[in-house]
C-alpha cells in the first residue's frame, strides 16, 4: 500500500516561536524512525514576520519562512486586511491540498482549518483523519474554540489541555494526550555548568513582550527586588524591545540584564555559566524553552500559567510561583542563589518520557501504525 501521508496546517504564525520548532523536530523524527511508514508535508498559510504589516492592505505577500527550509512544504503567503478575503484564499489553498494529496491524516494547529476541512471532508467523501492540534491553552482567545469540536481526534500537548476539550463536550476517549518530542542534550551539560561570579545567573529565551503574554516586566521587577546578585541573560527579539530597555534603565538594572537582540537558530549556543531558565508567561501550550533547559541538565523558574509547566516541573527540577506574584518570584530567584549547583544529569533525565523513543510511540498509537 506503500506509505501512508500526514499534512500538517498551520496558521498566522511568526516562523520564530516554539510551534515551529516542534514542527521541525516532529518531521526530522518521522524521516528518522518511521520514514518507512509516514510521509509528512506541511502547509503553511500567511506565515512569516511580516503578516501583521500585510494585514493592513487589501492583499499582500508576507515574508520568508526560514523554518521551513529542509522541510516538505507548500506556502500560501496571502493575507488581507479584509478577514472574509484571507479565509477565502486559505480555503482554496487547504481544498485543492486535501483534493490531490492523498493524505490519511491531516493536523490543524488552529480551529478554522479543523472546521473548514471537515466540511471538505463530508462534501467530497473523502477517508482522511482530523486531528486539532493546539498550541496553546484553549483559554488563550486564540481562534473560534467551538470550531475545533469538528475535529475526529483531538491532540493535548498538555495534560491541562485535556479537562479544556472535556469543557467543550468532546468525549474523553477521543481526546490523545500528545505532549511536543525534546531531545536529548545531556552531552551539553558542561557547557552551561561552571559559574564564573558570585551570583545566581539566570536567561530568558522568547519573544519580548513588556505585559502580555511574556510578561518580561515581571521579571525584571523581581530582579529588582533581590537581596542577593542576580545576572540576567535575555536572548530573543519582540516588539518591546524598546520599552524593556528604558525600563532596565528606569530600574537600575544596567549591570545586572544583558540583553542578546535577534532571533536565532539556536540561541542555546549564546547561553553559557546559567544556574536557571526562567519564564513568567500569562500562558502557553507546552512551553519550548522549558523541556529545552531540562534536557540540557539547567534547573527552570516558571510562572504557573495555563498550561504546559507542570508537565515538565517538579520539585526536583525546578521552581513554579503564581502568574504575575512578583514577590514569590523574586524570594525563589534569592533562594536559588542560596542552594548553590546541583546535579545536572539527574535533571536531564526528567525529560525521558519526551525524548525521541517515547514520541514515537505516542505516533504509532495515535495513528495506529
Amino acid at each position: 500500500m506503500g506509505n501512508k501521508r500526514l499534512l500538517i496546517v498551520t496558521s498566522y504564525i511568526s516562523g520564530n516561536g516554539g510551534i515551529e520548532r516542534v514542527i521541525q523536530k516532529m518531521d526530522s523524527i518521522l524521516k528518522d524512525k518511521l520514514s518507512d511508514k509516514l510521509v509528512c508535508e506541511i502547509l503553511s498559510l500567511s506565515g512569516g514576520d511580516c503578516v501583521e504589516k500585510a494585514r493592513k492592505c487589501w492583499i499582500s505577500g508576507t515574508g520568508n519562512e526560514k523554518w521551513l527550509n529542509g522541510l516538505n512544504s507548500t506556502r500560501v503567503p496571502l493575507v488581507s486586511k479584509f478577514k472574509i478575503v484571507t479565509l477565502f484564499m486559505h480555503s482554496v489553498a487547504m481544498l485543492f491540498k486535501v483534493l490531490l494529496g492523498g493524505y490519511s491524516y491531516v493536523l490543524c494547529t488552529g480551529p478554522f482549518q479543523v472546521y473548514l476541512l471537515k466540511k471538505i471532508k463530508e462534501i467530497f467523501r473523502k477517508k482522511y483523519v482530523i486531528y486539532a492540534w493546539p498550541h496553546f491553552s484553549l483559554d488563550a482567545g486564540h481562534g473560534k474554540n467551538e470550531l475545533i469540536k469538528h475535529a475526529d481526534y483531538f491532540l493535548a500537548i498538555s495534560k491541562d489541555i485535556i479537562p479544556q476539550f472535556s469543557d467543550l463536550g468532546v468525549n474523553e476517549n477521543r481526546i490523545i494526550y500528545f505532549p511536543n518530542p525534546f531531545y536529548d542534550f545531556s552531552n551539553e551539560i558542561e557547557n552551561y555548568k561552571k559559574r564564573t561570579n558570585d551570583s545566581v545567573n539566570l536567561v530568558y529565551i522568547g519573544r519580548l513582550l513588556f505585559e502580555g503574554q511574556k510578561r518580561v516586566k515581571d521579571l525584571l521587577e523581581a530582579i529588582s527586588k533581590t537581596i542577593n546578585p542576580v545576572k540576567l541573560t535575555i536572548i530573543g527579539d519582540g516588539q518591546d524591545y524598546k520599552k524593556i530597555v528604558d525600563y532596565i534603565k528606569e530600574k537600575k538594572l544596567e549591570d545586572n540584564v544583558k540583553i542578546m537582540k535577534g532571533w536565532h537558530d539556536n540561541p542555546w549556543e549564546k547561553v553559557e555559566n546559567v544556574d536557571f531558565l526562567i519564564l513568567t508567561s500569562a500562558y502557553e501550550g507546552l512551553p519550548t524553552v522549558l523541556g529545552e533547559a531540562l534536557s540540557r541538565g539547567i534547573k527552570v523558574i516558571t510562572s504557573d500559567c495555563k498550561t504546559g509547566p507542570r508537565d515538565f516541573v517538579t520539585p526536583e527540577n525546578g521552581y513554579i510561583y503564581p502568574v504575575s506574584d512578583i514577590s514569590a518570584l523574586s524570594k525563589i530567584i534569592d533562594s536559588g542563589y542560596q542552594s548553590g549547583d546541583y546535579d545536572r544529569y539527574s535533571i536531564s533525565k526528567t525529560m525521558s518520557e519526551f525524548y525521541p523513543d517515547s514520541y514515537v510511540h505516542r505516533i504509532c498509537e495515535m495513528l495506529k501504525l
